[in-house]
């Protein structure tokens, strides 16, 4: 059954075959959107970026419980956590090794929030990680593995059918640093790529749009984040307010033609993050916005 927000949707994907659809989408009043819709970002889903959160900024809270706030505000991605308690109700956690009714409960909550599970964060990549990943509907799994074990991962990745995303550390983990990361996944099949993190680039003194400029055609899904400072103890802050430049990041990934997965990875205000990334979202869509009329 089709709800008002894909009727609107598909009209605004209609005649598409320039820019995305954008200018169709233009005549769209943002009022009337943000009634449609609820939250999330429509104009992202125009330019074919699905927005959401790594369950890592709620790791307070459980499954269960975050899939709930991101359906608040209209988000309907979720990156995976291992070890987050699924619910309150039990002592059950998020991991590769639940048993197919475990995986039943999660597929569950999901199911009932509209919100799906495209990745998954922090495993090693073996059989029992891929069939799990695959079971659960997971597109791409984000690791940070020893590079020496690259070769191994990609090879069964590309077996099985599943991407794998290198996620950035500050300096001096593994794959701080983006020219190192091209260097050692130049022979690699195309499964392996990179999840982008925007504030470990700025930790590590590297201007997060001259990591996307350099990993174009790489990047399987970022985790966004903007800082309140570049040097010294820093913190997330709403998109937009901080040092990351985050709309210039937008700008050449729409420049890019890149379409793929968008992850809050808020790491501040742990007990109540929802206003804070409630207000990212608001900048995300305004942005995607701005960048279908450009």
């Amino acid at each position: 059954m089709m709800n008002r927000r894909n009727m609107l949707k598909t009209s605004l994907l209609a005649g598409t075959a320039v820019t995305f659809g954008c200018d169709a989408a233009l005549s769209a009043n943002q009022e009337q959107e943000n009634e449609i819709y609820g939250g999330g970002s429509p104009w992202g889903d125009v330019l074919g970026w699905r927005l959401g959160s790594q369950a890592w900024g709620f790791h307070l809270f459980t499954t269960e419980e975050t899939v709930q706030k991101l359906a608040s505000m209209g988000l309907r991605v979720i990156e995976g956590n291992p070890n987050q308690r699924i619910s309150k109700n039990s002592d059950l956690v998020m991991n590769f090794k639940m048993t197919q009714s475990e995986r039943y409960l999660v597929r569950s909550i999901l199911v009932e929030h509209n919100v799906t599970m495209p990745n998954f964060g922090g495993v090693e990549v073996t059989q029992e990680s891929i069939e799990f990943a695959l079971d659960m509907g997971v597109e791409t799994l984000l690791i940070e593995p020893p590079p020496e074990l690259l070769p191994q991962y990609d090879k069964l990745a590309d077996e099985y059918g599943i991407d794998l995303s290198i996620h950035n550390h500050p300096k001096d983990s593994y794959y701080w640093n983006y020219a190192t990361t091209l260097e050692r996944i130049k022979d690699l099949s195309p499964r392996t790529g990179v999840c982008a993190d925007t504030g470990h680039y700025m930790r590590s003194g590297i201007e997060p749009v001259e990591a996307i400029r350099a990993l174009k055609g790489h990047i399987k899904s970022l985790h966004v984040k903007d800082l309140n400072r570049r040097e010294g103890p820093s913190h997330d802050v709403p998109w937009g307010t901080g040092v990351c430049h985050i709309a210039e990041v937008l700008k050449e990934l729409k420049t890019q033609y890149f379409k793929g997965v968008f992850l809050a990875e808020y790491e501040h205000n742990w007990d109540n993050p929802v206003p804070e990334i409630s207000q990212c979202v608001k900048f995300f869509n305004e942005q995607a916005r701005l960048l279908c009329q450009s």
